[in-house]
C-alpha cells in the first residue's frame, strides 16, 4: 500500500484527453463496485460538466500515482444562490486510499475561491 503523500493532486483539465479518460475509468470502477449493472454518465457527460457556465460549480480534482488516476473528487454548488452549500463526490480505489486527501483538496479550494464578501 502506497503512503497518502505519495499522491499526486491537483485539478482535471477537462480539454486533457489522458485526464478525461483516467477521470471516467476512476468513476467508472468506483459506480461498478457498488452495483455491476448501473448506468454511468459519460465521458461526454464528464467534459460538458466540468464546462459548464459560471453559475455552476462543478470542479474535478484527481488523486495520481505514478502519472496513474487512482483517485477523484468533484466539487459541485452554485455560484449565484445557497453559497454555504456545495457537495463533494468522491471515487477512488480502497486500495490506493485517496478519499481523504483529495476531499481536503476539494473543501479547501472551495473555501479559498468562494469566500464570502462582508457586509
Amino acid at each position: 500500500m502506497r503512503n497518502v503523500s505519495d499522491l499526486l493532486i491537483r485539478a482535471v483539465d477537462p480539454h486533457d484527453d489522458a485526464d478525461m479518460d483516467g477521470f471516467q475509468d476512476v468513476y467508472a470502477a468506483a459506480e461498478r463496485a457498488e452495483d455491476p449493472g448501473v448506468g454511468l454518465y459519460s465521458r461526454e457527460d464528464a467534459v460538458a460538466m466540468l464546462t459548464v457556465d459560471s453559475s455552476q460549480l462543478f470542479d474535478g480534482f484527481g488523486a495520481f500515482v505514478d502519472g496513474v488516476m487512482v483517485g477523484e473528487s468533484v466539487l459541485m454548488g452554485s455560484t449565484r444562490d445557497n453559497l454555504e452549500l456545495g457537495q463533494v463526490l468522491l471515487a477512488g480505489s480502497c486500495a490506493s486510499r485517496p478519499g481523504s486527501a483529495t476531499a481536503s483538496r476539494a473543501t479547501g479550494t472551495s473555501r479559498s475561491d468562494t469566500a464570502t464578501p462582508s457586509r
